[in-house]
């Protein structure tokens, strides 16, 4: 059992919306998280790379959004 690597990369896409976007560095696979601010609440969005590629039923994304607040 050992920890994996991953790279990652951050984007201010507007002013309220943050997307971060990780890659398994012995794999082929990664994942987009989008952030959504507004005032003191935050919903986070997730895709993997096969959905996000794939439209088919399939390969769907199918982690619920989840939303918080300060």
């Amino acid at each position: 059992d050992h920890p994996s690597k991953i790279g990652a990369t951050a984007t201010l896409i507007e002013d309220n919306n943050l997307q971060l976007n990780i890659k398994m560095l012995e794999g082929i696979h990664g994942d987009q998280l989008n952030f959504a601010f507004s005032g003191n609440e935050v919903e986070i969005s997730m895709i993997n790379s096969v959905a996000q590629h794939d439209n088919g039923e399939r390969n769907r994304e199918r982690r619920p959004v989840l939303k918080g607040r300060s």
